[in-house]
C-alpha cells in the first residue's frame, strides 16, 4: 500500500518538473529567436502583452486556471481519447497536438501570430504524452495550469539568467 502513495508523489513530482522544464525550454528558444529575429519576436511580444498581468487578475485567473482546464478536457480528455481508441499513440498525439496548435493561432499579417501555434503544438505533444504515460486527465491539467503559471516566476528568473549569460559571453 505504501508503494502506491510513493508512486503518486513521484508522478506529481515528475509532472511538476516536466512542466517547469518545458516552460524554460520554450522560453529559451523564444529568447534565442528574439535575438536573431527581433521584428518577429517584438510582434509576438506585443500580441502576448494582451494576456499579461497589466490586464488584471481576472485575466490571469482565466489564463492560468480556466483555459488550461477547459483545453485539457477538450483536447486530451476528448479528442485524444477518441483518436487513441481508433489509432496508435503517435497518430492520436499528432492529431490532437495539431488541433491544439491551430486553435492558438493569433491571426496577423506576419509570422508573429504563428509562433504560438508552433510552441503550443509542441506543448500539445508533451501533454498527450503525459496523459498516455499517467493515464489520468488530472496530470495534463495540472501540467498545463503550471505551464501557464510559470510565466510569472520563470520570466523573472530567466531574464536574470539570460542577462548573466550575456554578460559572461561578452567577456
Amino acid at each position: 500500500m505504501k508503494k502506491s502513495g510513493n508512486n503518486k508523489v513521484k508522478n506529481w513530482s515528475q509532472v511538476i518538473l516536466m512542466s517547469a522544464a518545458t516552460y524554460v525550454a520554450i522560453y529559451l528558444v523564444l529568447s534565442v529567436l528574439g535575438k536573431y529575429f527581433p521584428n518577429v519576436m517584438s510582434g509576438y511580444t506585443s500580441l502576448m502583452d494582451n494576456y499579461g498581468l497589466e490586464n488584471g487578475w481576472r485575466n490571469w485567473l482565466y489564463v492560468i486556471l480556466v483555459a488550461p482546464a477547459g483545453e485539457e478536457v477538450i483536447f486530451r480528455g476528448f479528442i485524444f481519447k477518441v483518436c487513441r481508441s481508433k489509432m496508435l499513440f503517435l497518430w492520436a498525439n499528432l492529431i490532437q497536438a495539431a488541433l491544439f496548435g491551430i486553435v492558438h493561432v493569433t491571426l496577423t499579417t506576419t509570422f508573429s501570430g504563428w509562433i504560438q501555434v508552433i510552441y503550443t503544438f509542441v506543448l500539445g505533444l508533451i501533454l498527450g504524452y503525459v496523459l498516455e504515460n499517467y493515464n489520468k486527465l488530472e496530470y495534463p491539467i495540472v501540467f498545463h495550469v503550471l505551464f501557464n503559471f510559470w510565466n510569472i516566476p520563470m520570466q523573472w528568473a530567466a531574464s536574470i539568467i539570460l542577462a548573466s549569460l550575456g554578460c559572461a559571453l561578452a567577456l
